[in-house]
């Protein structure tokens, strides 16, 4: 008997390790690495590179290199990233320069890593993961959008219901952008226009004079991209119509669906845009499944200028290829927010726990953690993901409503907070706008809540504390009598708000007439700057000079006018 037990006990060890071992193999493809090389291998920083495939193996100019394929039957190579600057390197890695290989040896893919980072020419190289859309399950019959009056989005559209120059990029599982709550605000790219023909009624995007106009790399990207038919057939259509795969569809209502009478639905950030990437298959009908470049998805949102990408996906572990996208778009001006996972556990989930990106937990109704919402001192931020009712659609195709639940839209509400906030002050950092979104919370209340990040978003707080007060102190210059010539005034002005201004309008007037303008050069908060603006009297006779700064985003409006200088514009100069 004893050894029965014993036996049993040893069954089960083999299947748990086997289950385990199972779970890292779903966790990485197993015949593709992604290697970073140098800018002496691949001879410049946009990946232009001689590849050929020689009976089936890749070539290249390298013998060293066309060794390791040949013993590793290395039968694909090929750039991975396109970007627009091209010049941008993190710790010498340019992202074009970033390649995927996929090897039919896949027993010895760990000594053909091993083999490759042993020449000085590889930067790094490392198995590529699996990133994947989280399992949010779809409930019904829920009070509808109970989130916005938790997180105040009544009262923070008293001062900000977001702006068209703000887009928010959702780097997900495309969109159905024929959605009468989200066509409106779906972005589009003037630029790529010429020639694109849409059938609203069908989701299709047709047309295009095949061109790509706007320089990202990408021909005809009209309305965002499909990355996950782009080893093969380019595609400009993000479009998503299955219903089991709506996350995409219904993220974007939470950040910027407008009202219907008919749904009763609206974003949280409903004058701004959002911009879709597509990464999982057209024909998935499943809550979860495996993703096709997000990361290409991130730097496509950064190169077309989005200041906020939300994330709202899982890949496997920290690596170079996370690092790198990060650190590009924190450089560019863009910020990352993430899901932070729905695992019940304090381990890390990337793209959420790189220390640039904000990792958003869940909350429920009562401000506690929610069930199996992801937690632990890597956590930046919470928001409410119980039950969230955002845009959708039917299993017939038609639009409707329905409801998610985890981090996966709780990141989503991070994100159009996020937008109400930038569309309050566009000039903004993006450290000032991290600073004020993860100050602007309210208490977690949950035995966890140390590990549920500054705590649960807010957006009136949020909105209200963004703050730019231009105050215009001083004009210095000629005053007196002075002759017709050009003269030049110095206006100096201090911003005593939290975020940066710029944009702003300096004006040399007197009376109600403007003599002379110049745009200002950004003023950092507590920060004075000196602008001169110079300006040619057109005719003799008096002026009462003074200084006006002009900004959209200041604060209150008032202390915008300088001293006044007495001029005499005369012939006769003593």
């Amino acid at each position: 008997m004893k050894k029965s037990k014993y036996l049993i006990c040893f069954i089960i060890a083999i299947i748990a390790f086997a289950c385990l071992f199972s779970e890292d193999l779903r966790d990485f493809y197993p015949d593709r690495i992604t290697v970073g090389f140098s800018v002496g291998f691949v001879g410049n920083s946009r990946g232009e590179l001689d590849i050929q495939v020689e009976n089936g193996i890749v070539s290249t100019p390298y013998i060293w290199f066309n060794d390791l394929a040949r013993e590793y039957q290395v039968t694909y190579m090929a750039r991975k990233y396109t970007v627009k600057n091209q010049e941008w390197n993190h710790n010498g890695i340019y992202p074009m320069n970033i390649f995927r290989l996929v090897t039919r040896d896949i027993d010895r893919i760990d000594d053909l890593i091993d083999d490759l980072l042993s020449n000085s020419n590889v930067l790094f190289a490392e198995q590529e993961g699996v990133a994947g859309v989280f399992d949010t399950e779809n409930h019904s019959n829920v009070t509808r959008q109970w989130f916005l009056h938790k997180i105040q989005a009544p009262e923070a559209w008293t001062l900000q219901t977001g702006s068209p120059d703000v887009v928010v990029g959702i780097v997900d599982t495309g969109v159905s952008w024929n959605h009468p709550n989200l066509y409106p605000n779906i972005w589009v790219n003037e630029a790529e226009r010429p020639g694109i023909i849409l059938n609203k009624a069908d989701g299709d995007i047709d047309g295009g004079d095949g061109f790509d106009n706007d320089g990202n790399g990408f021909i005809d990207d009209f309305m965002g991209w499909n990355f996950f038919l782009n080893d093969s057939r380019p595609q400009n259509n993000p479009f998503q119509s299955l219903q089991g795969n709506i996350q995409g569809t219904h993220l974007s209502g939470i950040v910027a669906a407008i009202d219907t009478t008919n749904t009763e639905i609206i974003g949280i950030a409903h004058t701004s845009k959002v911009l879709n990437t597509k990464h999982i298959a057209f024909g998935t009908n499943t809550g979860t499944g495996q993703m096709t470049d997000p990361i290409g998805g991130i730097y496509y949102m950064v190169d077309t200028g989005v200041r906020i990408i939300n994330c709202s996906w899982r890949a496997v572990g920290l690596n170079t290829d996370i690092e790198t996208v990060a650190e590009y778009a924190q450089t560019h001006g863009a910020l990352i927010i993430a899901a932070a996972g729905d695992i019940g556990e304090q381990s890390k989930i990337y793209p959420a726990a790189d220390p640039l990106v904000i990792a958003v937990a869940a909350t429920d109704s009562l401000d506690a953690r929610l069930q199996g919402s992801s937690y632990g001192d890597w956590i930046d931020i919470s928001a409410p993901g119980g039950d969230i009712m955002s845009t959708s659609f039917a299993s017939n195709g038609f639009h409707s409503t329905g409801s998610l639940r985890g981090t996966a839209p709780a990141a989503a509400i991070v994100s159009g907070v996020a937008a109400l906030i930038l569309s309050q002050n566009p000039d903004m950092t993006v450290d000032q706008l991290r600073n004020i979104l993860l100050a602007g919370v309210d208490d977690v209340i949950d035995p966890n809540s140390l590990l549920m990040g500054s705590g649960r978003v807010n957006a009136y707080k949020g909105v209200q504390s963004v703050t730019v007060d231009l105050i215009a102190q001083s004009l210095t210059g000629s005053s007196g009598t002075v002759g017709l010539e050009e003269l030049t005034y110095n206006v100096s002005v201090i911003n005593e708000g939290n975020t940066t201004a710029s944009s702003y309008t300096i004006k040399l007037m007197s009376g109600l007439s403007e003599l002379a303008s110049v745009t200002g050069p950004p003023i950092a908060p507590k920060a004075i700057e000196i602008i001169p603006i110079t300006w040619t009297p057109p005719r003799f006779g008096s002026y009462q000079l003074y200084g006006h700064v002009e900004f959209l985003y200041d604060q209150d409006h008032s202390n915008n006018t300088t001293n006044v200088l007495n001029v005499n514009v005369t012939s006769h100069i003593n």
